[in-house]
Order: structure tokens, then C-alpha cells, then sequence
């Protein structure tokens, strides 16, 4: 039977290092220690390398010129040592050499961490491009592959690029070549042997082109080289390389045209590295607008209401948040206010706490009761959407003349009010919105009195607050509120927020949101 592998195909595959550096010598410093050892103490020292750390650096060619993992011993007196003359007491010796032992070992250690970390802030260095750099990808391409035909002494040149489903090559770039070549359709993989040879990791040679037709040179030529061109993790596609003579390529010549794959490799992945940094950057841009515009739609502008007072914050764990506070006179002159709060990632949290503001401030503009309103956002929310968006809302409305108060909660909201160190309750926790369409939301009433303050916030502030030791229950948040005396509603959102501790983290991990209205 004749062999598969013909004798003029010649695979180049890279052997691995067996030799391995002096430990020593990767050590700076070590052997003069070793030597000033012996000048003082009459014993010479030696380094016993682990066979662990050997064998790792004698297969792993990344860590080969890491310093090696070993310790010194005592080996026998110096040769250089006078005769005659007592040496050092060896046990003192012995405590020594484990003390330095100890530094070395620390100093390797630093070492590995050392050559670590700066590799991984060099993978942070953000991918930007010049003003100025005019030279187009496929330019910078040609121009390798142009390097690599004047290496080798070469014709001409191809690079051709797997497909996303990886069955085809298709001509990205070439030198040497007909420029229509790139109009032509992708070869497919299946049948290119040469190319599969080469992106399992191999170089092909193909000496006499003319003899090795079932390897399936791409373009017409005496002599050819194959080399993959690949990433670190990923295969890229293949560099042909074509020689007008039949001829043989030497380990060096084969060597220059893999790298020249690497830095066709390192171009192709820089040019998708920057697309999608500039993808980023709009995408980032887009939602820093988006965040921009939910906070100018909160409610910032104090009414003006004899004997009331508002004020609100909100702070969003991210970019974008779904919560919110907002407030507005309407045109009966009641007071509206609502605290809502949509559980969902960041930019479905976004989108429908917009949805949520939207439909609470058009129903409240016709509905008089706050738990109607409720009852009709929760049926607006199921009906026109799919049924996976679900929210909290406390409502209220004041009648400033009578000073009326009626709120309504539903959802993981709270409403209270706190007055001389008495905390009155007003919404208990009742279904979401959205997820009941026949779900009816009551509400409750009662008159407020000077000095009493209603507040309305998230379950994550009250949550918050627990976490930071403040507010083990309302009664304890009362106390507080009547010991800080606070002189106006803004006033006591900054103690909320002090003792949320929002400046001392600024990134929370969920959205906060409370309103305050205060009576005098």
C-alpha cells in the first residue's frame, strides 16, 4: 500500500524547549550570595531546584524564564576556605540559610505576581486609534504580506479568513496577485487539506506544487507554504504564501512566515478590538443620555403649597434605574405624589419605569382616588404588555385646604406617617402592579397635622437603612426623625440620605427612591 503522506509534504511543527536555564543565573544576586557565603562562613551553598518547578519549566515555554522554585542547602565546606581555620558553627549556619531561604522564596513569589499582573495591565490598555492614521486595514494587510514574499523570497501572497460558520475561506487580502482574485466566491473548507493541516497548528510545505495536487493549492504556483493564521483562543483562517520555483523552504524561511501570520493575526484582532470599543463607547453614550433624561423627568421644583413642603431623591444603582419619585399640582388643586419602583435589569428597568410614570401621571389627571388609579395602571400594564413586567407604586394625593391625605400602595413600597415619636402606618404590602388585571387596590385616608412628616419610599431604601444599622423597625426611624428635628422635607431627605450612607458609597447596589412631605 502506498503511504498517505507523500515525501514531498513536509510538515514544520515546532518542537518544544527541553533545555532549561541555570536557576541560578535567573536569580540576580543569588550567586554572589552563594559566594560571600562561603568567603564567611567556610561552608559552600547550593540551590536544589523542586522537581516541580523543573519539569514546569521545561515543558511551559512561558514560564521557562520564571525564576525557578527550590531552596539553598549547605553542600560541604569551600574548596577556597584556608586549611586549618575553624568554619562557622554549622547549626548557626543552618538558621541562616532558612532565613534566606524564606527571602528567597518571597522574592520568587513577587516575582511570578509581578509578571503576572503586568501582563494583565497590558490587556487593559484601551484600544484607541489616531486622528491622523489614514492607512487603511487593508493597506497595513498587504504591506505583511508583501514583508513576507520579500523574506522568503517569494511571488505572491493570500491571507483567507474562515467564515463565522467556519465551512469556508474566503481572500481578504493578497500580494502579487490579480486584484479580481478577491472577487471570487469562498472555497469551502471541507476538501482543503492543507488548510485544515494548518489550522490544527501545523506549517505545510509544499515543495513541488505540481505533485501534491490532491493538497489543494489555492492559486496556481511551483512551490507554496501554509501557515494558520489564529489568536490566541480562536483560528483565524490561513497565509498562503506562492513560490515561482519548485524549492524547498528552510525552518527559518517557514518560521518568518508565521510571524507574519501573528502580526496578520494581531491586525485583524485590533481592527475588531477598536469596532467594538466604538460600539462601546456609543453604547455607554446612549445610555449616559438615557440616565440624563430619566433625571430630568424626576420632580425637582418645590410646589407652591401654603403650609407643605416636598422634596424627593432617587439614585440609580446604574447608568439607568427603575426607580423614581415625582410630584404635581393638578388642575383641582390636589397635591399628587408617587414613589415607584420596577424590578427588572437595567435597561428593561429603565424603560418601564418610564412606562409606569406614564400611565400613573394620565390616569391620575381624570381619576380622583388613588387606589382607582392604581387598580387602572395595574390593568394598563397587563394589557399591553406580554405579562413580565411587574411594579411597585405608592400614590397619594393632598387636599391642601382640608389637608386631606389618601395614598395607596401596591407592590414592595412603603407610606407612613411619623409624628412625636409615633410611626402610623398607611399601606400594607398588596400584589404588584401587572400582575393581576381584576386586582382592586383600596386606599386610605387621614388629615395631617403640623409637624408631621409623610414619607413614601422603596423597599430597598428601608432595606438599606437596615443594613446600615439605622432602622432595625419604623418605630426606631421615628425616634431619629424626632431627635434630628428636621426644619423642612429637604432637610430630612438629607438625614435619609446620611444615613443611607450615599456619599460614602457611591455605587449602590440596587436603586433607591423616597419622597418627603412635610406640614407646618
Amino acid at each position: 500500500m502506498n503511504p498517505i503522506q507523500p515525501s514531498y509534504l513536509r510538515l514544520h511543527i515546532e518542537e518544544e524547549e527541553t533545555e532549561v536555564a541555570d536557576p541560578v543565573s535567573t536569580l540576580p544576586g543569588l550567586s554572589a550570595l552563594m559566594d560571600s557565603f562561603a568567603s564567611s562562613t567556610g561552608w559552600k551553598l547550593s540551590f536544589q531546584e523542586t522537581s516541580s518547578s523543573y519539569d514546569a519549566r521545561r515543558v511551559d515555554s512561558q514560564a521557562s524564564h520564571l525564576p525557578a522554585r527550590g531552596k539553598l542547602v549547605i553542600e560541604d565546606m569551600c574548596e577556597q576556605w584556608p586549611a586549618g581555620k575553624a568554619t562557622a558553627h554549622r547549626q548557626r549556619c543552618d538558621s541562616l540559610v532558612d532565613s534566606l531561604n524564606f527571602m528567597l522564596e518571597q522574592l520568587t513569589v513577587t516575582r511570578e505576581a509581578l509578571w503576572r499582573r503586568e501582563a494583565e495591565l497590558a490587556t487593559s490598555v484601551p484600544v484607541i486609534t489616531r486622528g491622523d492614521d489614514t492607512q487603511h486595514v487593508a493597506k497595513r494587510l498587504e504591506t505583511s504580506l508583501q514583508a513576507a514574499c520579500n523574506g522568503v523570497g517569494a511571488q505572491a501572497a493570500a491571507l483567507y479568513v474562515l467564515d463565522d460558520a467556519t465551512s469556508q475561506l474566503k481572500m481578504r487580502a493578497c500580494w502579487g496577485l490579480p486584484q479580481h482574485r478577491l472577487l471570487e466566491p469562498a472555497r469551502p473548507l471541507q476538501g482543503a487539506l492543507a488548510d485544515l493541516e494548518a489550522l490544527l497548528g501545523h506549517a505545510i510545505v509544499l515543495e513541488d506544487c505540481s505533485t501534491t495536487g490532491h493538497w489543494e493549492s489555492p492559486e496556481p504556483a511551483e512551490s507554496a507554504v501554509c501557515v494558520p493564521v489564529s489568536s490566541a483562543t480562536t483560528p483565524l483562517g490561513t497565509l498562503w504564501v506562492f513560490g515561482g520555483e519548485k524549492r524547498d523552504y528552510s525552518s527559518q524561511e517557514t518560521n518568518l512566515i508565521e510571524i507574519v501570520a501573528g502580526r496578520i493575526a494581531a491586525e485583524l484582532e485590533r481592527e475588531a478590538a477598536v469596532a467594538v470599543g466604538r460600539n462601546a463607547s456609543t453604547h455607554e453614550r446612549e445610555l449616559e443620555n438615557a440616565g440624563q433624561w430619566q433625571q430630568s423627568r424626576l420632580s425637582h421644583i418645590t410646589p407652591l403649597v401654603d403650609d407643605f413642603d416636598v422634596a424627593g431623591f432617587t439614585k440609580f444603582a446604574d447608568t439607568v434605574g427603575g426607580d423614581f419619585h415625582w410630584w404635581s399640582m393638578q388642575n383641582d388643586g390636589r397635591l399628587a405624589m408617587m414613589v415607584g419602583d420596577v424590578q427588572a435589569p437595567m435597561v428593561e428597568a429603565g424603560l418601564g419605569a418610564a412606562t409606569l410614570g406614564a400611565l400613573a401621571q394620565t390616569h391620575s389627571e381624570y381619576i380622583a382616588f388613588p387606589g382607582q388609579v392604581l387598580s387602572r395602571v395595574g390593568e394598563s400594564l397587563w394589557t399591553s404588555s406580554t405579562g413580565d413586567l411587574f411594579a411597585s407604586l405608592a400614590y397619594a394625593t393632598l387636599d391642601p385646604e382640608s389637608r386631606q391625605l389618601s395614598v395607596a400602595g401596591a407592590g414592595n413600597v412603603g407610606a407612613f406617617v411619623v409624628s412625636q415619636r409615633r410611626v402610623e402606618q398607611l399601606i400594607e404590602e398588596l400584589p404588584p402592579l401587572g400582575a393581576d388585571p381584576d386586582m382592586f387596590y383600596h386606599h386610605r385616608s387621614r388629615q395631617l397635622s403640623p409637624g408631621e412628616w409623610f414619607i413614601m419610599l422603596t423597599e430597598t431604601v428601608r432595606a438599606r437603612l437596615a443594613e446600615q444599622g439605622v432602622a432595625r423597625d419604623d418605630h426606631e426611624l421615628a425616634r431619629l426623625i424626632h431627635n434630628a428635628s428636621p426644619t423642612a422635607a429637604q432637610h430630612l431627605v438629607d438625614l435619609l440620605k446620611e444615613w443611607l450612607r450615599i456619599d460614602r458609597t457611591p455605587m449602590a447596589r440596587y436603586d433607591l427612591s423616597m419622597l418627603v412631605l412635610g406640614t407646618r
